[in-house]
């Protein structure tokens, strides 16, 4: 799913493609600024699973950004269960620290 798919069927934001998607399938996000991020971070919680090159105004990648593994703040919301451990890490409103311990070291996007 990119912006496109967000515009053209109707979502209307990247939020709600993601409420939409997130019980069925892993959802992966890249954006091209970290403070992008912060509307998804507040409703999500964030864990980088991998830093790709990327290119941003030139034909040759010359830059890296964070892809996400994007994943309920509630674990019940998709049918887990609560853990006794500790909660899940709170969504952040600066873009600085949006960036979040990765919680499945296994996890690999699937295009």
């Amino acid at each position: 799913v990119d912006d496109t798919n967000i515009v053209y069927e109707g979502w209307g934001t990247r939020e709600a493609r993601i409420a939409s998607l997130i019980c069925q399938r892993p959802v992966y996000i890249i954006r091209p600024a970290a403070i992008e991020l912060i509307p998804t971070a507040e409703r999500y919680q964030l864990g980088p699973v991998l830093t790709v090159p990327v290119a941003l105004g030139t034909p040759t990648a010359g830059e890296t950004r964070q892809i996400y593994r994007v994943q309920s703040l509630d674990p019940r919301a998709c049918g887990g269960e609560a853990s006794d451990g500790p909660g899940p890490i709170p969504a952040r409103r600066s873009a600085r620290r949006v960036t979040t311990p990765a919680t499945d070291s296994t996890a690999h996007p699937t295009g």
